[in-house]
């Protein structure tokens, strides 16, 4: 399995084919305004990095779903996959080496709002993610996903399995006509978040959150558990953690109030050290399920 890694044929799937254009998914809390110069130094940084550096990708900052997934199968192609014996490969590696080797994938890209501790990072603001799912073109089947930084820099990225394949992900239209049904709320601003707190929405796994006034919803569908929506109200307390300060200390000093012991009360982080509760809405009696 030495055959060069070419690059491959990007059929994309969707419409749109800049993301300029889209939106860039909201948040609830914001970076620290005296963080901004070490961001503004790192996006420099890459922005003048040469091949061979560790900040280096072909599209800094893209802006377009090629631009993402040439800097995603740039970066793939680093590790060489096409060297190794195919018997120590990752499960689930096989088939997506295969189908860039063969330029006989396709992929689709979605932004996913960040609302985990990693989006004010030391160097990089990280307001949102790429999320990059890649098919067989012939079958549909999807084979891995991927996120990439607002950068362009590789996050993370899973394989599908048969053991554990990836949940669907719910249509924004969809679910907001579900939600509508089931709890007789019409929100608005519907976009996908990961947040890894006690409502989990993974990074290759988002929920979906939307606004409706001054408060937000997080809606947890998936097909091993429950569904279950969250409401994080407008004027619910937060608490903002010092520099260095554990979560067990912060909580101790307030303003979060003491949460119910039955789940419908989650301590739920925002990103940018702050967290806040997020709880759990009730679908009224006689509505449809």
């Amino acid at each position: 399995m030495r055959r060069v890694l070419g690059f491959a044929l990007l059929l994309c799937t969707g419409t749109a084919l800049r993301l300029t254009a889209d939106p860039n998914p909201w948040l609830l809390v914001d970076c620290r305004p005296e963080d901004q110069p070490a961001y503004d130094g790192f996006a420099q940084a890459m922005r003048t990095a040469a091949p061979g550096s560790t900040v280096y990708v072909p599209k800094p900052f893209p802006t377009t779903i090629p631009q993402v997934v040439q800097d995603f199968l740039y970066q793939y192609r680093s590790f060489h996959y096409e060297r190794a014996d195919p018997n120590k490969l990752l499960a689930g590696e096989l088939p997506l080496l295969n189908g860039i080797l063969s330029s006989t994938v396709t992929f689709s890209v979605q932004k996913v709002a960040n609302w985990t501790d990693l989006h004010c990072g030391r160097e990089q603001r990280r307001d949102f993610f790429y999320l990059i799912r890649a098919f067989d073109a012939a079958s549909g089947v999807e084979l891995a996903r991927a996120t990439l930084n607002v950068s362009g820099l590789s996050s993370m990225r899973r394989n599908a399995t048969s053991a554990f394949p990836f949940p669907p992900l719910p249509d924004p239209a969809v679910a907001m006509q579900e939600v509508a049904a089931a709890y007789g709320i019409t929100g608005d601003s519907p976009q996908y978040v990961t947040t890894l707190g006690t409502i989990f929405c993974d990074f290759t796994a988002p929920c979906l959150a939307f606004r409706k006034g001054a408060d937000a919803y997080i809606f947890f569908k998936h097909p091993r558990f429950p569904s279950a929506l969250f409401k994080i109200a407008g004027n619910e307390p937060r608490l903002v953690l010092q520099p260095g300060e554990q979560l067990e200390a912060g909580l101790a000093r307030g303003p979060l109030p003491p949460l119910r012991t039955d789940g419908t009360e989650r301590l739920f982080p925002l990103g940018a050290r702050t967290w806040t509760v997020a709880r759990e809405v009730k679908v009224p009696a006689g509505a449809p399920r």
